[in-house]
């Protein structure tokens, strides 16, 4: 395959689109005779005359200004900026009128113009024409903005842009104009919001663009030698950026590096960061994202200064051996040597351990695959007890040898550790049985109806759709905590006042190989029976994968352990701080009642209420319970009352 320059690149583009349409023309400053600043426009306007290569004044705000007119007007102008600094000048017809028309007139007007102008420094000229300034062309709604690093590249954007409806701003870093590479003869497009991977990689993800693609690549090439197998990722279009390329390498890399020649502070890298971290890629990441970007400052002339301000190789290599010292599929003493099993662990836990000189191979989480969360980390007895691990395993003591704490272990057994889960509701529940003034009361309640209307609403359903008797017992609690707004408060700190809470929100004790986890069912006064089953299996279903966020155990005003499901008759729950109260469910169990002139057997239910007597006193856990008592054993009221309840509540 042939190789030519990136500017020949722009100017077969250019050429061919404007030998396909002639609406196509292109126009700016010393374009014609002079060929460009550049020599991009060699021989453009021998070929199209000085009608469609036309020269302008230099006043940006004028030839700006009329290429917006011209796009309106049906044309598809190219627009030559010599140096991308010049924006300020025309500032107003790219931000006002070129961006904002189309939405402005519902559609009925489009401008497709393409802005072509000269990005980035590296060539020595100085503070007012060596500036990348992408992001204030990305902050505006309205405007497409690519930046191509290769000449294949460079053709096939500017091709795709030029065809576009609306304005794009084609950013061509000065740097790249004399690089050479494969562009194929034939006719092909690029489509806008596609990035690219230049290098595949399993170790990290470099986020890239521009003239900074190639300086990644030979750093990852060089850091290959070492074990370090980067993915290297040129966006090549900011918006609309291919936001799904980044996610998935990162969450196949667990580590991210963002690099590119403008200003770190509030640049570009700044929103891919944010893009990756609000997605599901973040609680995939082994390290904190790093982002490689120019010194905040003006561009200095000096050759040595400028070459200063920008990311250089040895930058980007000190970022990347900065996110590879946390281990993960990599347990690292020199970086890029695997000398353990992988750990998997959120930045923020490993923080926490890290403080408390925990040995994180020691620690157990409670995500998938055992991944540690700062849930698993944060309570201190919780990372005294990772750190007292750790120093132990420092001092050689082994399972079956010896325990924490100076406790022996009888020959023949086994010392098992303790997971951060289980330490954690270990913790919680000696918390709880020590700071509540916690009292449990016990009422026995028919469900024969309501199993005969459950089995009834499960007639054609499927194994993984039927409705369970705890979404039931659910929706009565929904009712009832509407009803009760005890049942809705905790105490505030200092102990002298009450915080009610809003939402109607319920934990579902869910356990796990690992433990117990709680799960919370969110506004739960708003779901009928249906809705409520649904919600919990999937709930219960992440809780078992590990696949529950920290959040969604959070915010609950009351629990429900159904201990029924497993036999147990009757127990006391322990309250779920900081909630003030907590119900159990036990399993039916068959009595015979009187029924008229005889009897019958009906199935009955314990319910186990526990709740904290200086927030709720006897009377209101009393009425709360025989409320629930109420609705299961009349189940026809749950539909009915639904939305009574949820208007009770609403006024309170």
């Amino acid at each position: 395959m042939r190789e030519i320059t990136y500017a020949d690149a722009i100017r077969e583009a250019m050429s061919e689109e404007m030998r396909r349409d002639e609406n196509v023309f292109f126009m700016g400053e010393d374009i014609g005779v002079y060929n460009g600043a550049f020599g991009v426009s060699k021989g453009m306007i021998q070929e199209f005359g000085e009608e469609r290569v036309r020269e302008t004044p230099i006043s940006e705000t004028g030839f700006v200004g009329a290429g917006v007119g011209a796009a309106m007007m049906g044309m598809r102008p190219i627009v030559e900026l010599m140096f991308s600094d010049f924006i300020s000048v025309c500032w107003d017809q790219i931000m006002n009128e070129a961006a904002k028309t189309r939405f402005m007139l519902g559609g009925a007007v489009s401008v497709p113009m393409v802005l072509r102008t000269a990005s980035g420094g590296g060539t020595g000229a100085a503070a007012q024409h060596s500036q990348s300034l992408e992001n204030l062309y990305a902050h505006i709604p309205g405007l497409k903005l690519v930046i191509p690093s290769t000449p294949y590249d460079a053709k096939g954007l500017l091709k795709s842009a030029i065809r576009d409806d609306n304005t794009v701003i084609f950013l061509e870093q000065k740097k790249l104009y004399r690089t050479k590479g494969e562009v194929p003869d034939g006719e092909y497009t690029i489509p806008l919001g596609s990035a690219d991977i230049k290098r595949s990689g399993a170790d990290l993800t470099i986020v890239t663009y521009g003239r900074m693609v190639q300086m990644c690549m030979d750093v990852a090439g060089r850091l290959a030698s070492e074990g370090i197998d980067a993915e290297v990722i040129d966006i090549r279009s900011l918006v609309p950026i291919d936001r799904n390329t980044i996610i998935e390498s990162v969450k196949k890399t667990h580590r991210a590096v963002i690099v590119h020649e403008a200003v770190e502070f509030s640049g570009y890298g700044a929103e891919i960061s944010a893009q990756i971290s609000g997605s599901d890629a973040f609680f995939h990441l082994d390290a904190p994202i790093e982002r490689v970007g120019g010194i905040y400052a003006p561009i200095p002339f000096n050759p040595n200064l400028e070459a200063s301000v920008f990311p250089t190789p040895e930058r980007i290599e000190s970022a990347v051996r900065s996110v590879m010292r946390y281990s993960g599929n990599r347990q690292t003493g020199a970086v890029g040597l695997a000398v353990a099993a992988p750990v998997r662990i959120t930045p923020l836990a490993r923080r926490i351990a890290e403080s408390a000189g925990a040995d994180i191979r020691l620690a157990s989480g409670s995500g998938r695959d055992g991944k540690i969360f700062s849930r698993d980390l944060t309570v201190p007895e919780a990372v005294s007890m990772a750190a007292r691990e750790g120093a132990e395993a420092s001092a050689g003591v082994s399972e079956g040898a010896g325990a924490a704490a100076g406790t022996e272990v009888e020959a023949g057994a086994k010392k098992i550790p303790m997971n951060g889960m289980r330490r954690v509701i270990a913790r919680r529940m000696a918390k709880s049985a020590s700071e509540t003034a916690a009292v449990t009361q016990y009422v026995e309640t028919d469900i024969t109806e309501l199993v005969s209307i459950c089995d009834a609403a499960n007639k054609g359903r499927g194994r993984g759709e039927r409705i369970t008797v705890t979404a039931y017992i659910l929706r009565a609690m929904a009712i009832a905590v509407g009803e009760h707004e005890r049942f809705r408060m905790r105490l505030a700190e200092g102990e002298k006042a009450f915080i009610l809470r809003e939402g109607v929100n319920i934990g579902v004790a869910v356990g796990t190989d690992d433990g117990l986890t709680v799960p919370v069912l969110r506004d739960a006064d708003g779901l009928d029976v249906a809705g409520i089953s649904a919600e919990v299996r999937s709930m219960a279903e992440r809780a078992r994968t590990g696949m529950l966020l920290p959040d969604e155990c959070r915010g609950g005003v009351i629990t429900l352990s159904n201990m029924g499901m497993h036999g147990v008759a009757a127990f006391t729950p322990i309250i779920n701080q900081p909630e003030a109260s907590i119900l159990g469910i036990g399993a039916p169990t068959e009595k015979v009642v009187p029924c008229g002139d005889g009897f019958a057997f009906r199935s009955v239910v314990t319910q186990s209420l526990t709740y904290d007597h200086r927030i709720i006193n006897g009377t209101e856990a009393a009425a709360f319970q025989l409320r629930i008592k109420e609705l299961l054993e009349h189940p026809e009221q749950l539909a009915r009352q639904a939305e009574s309840a949820s208007g009770k509540f609403n006024q309170q």
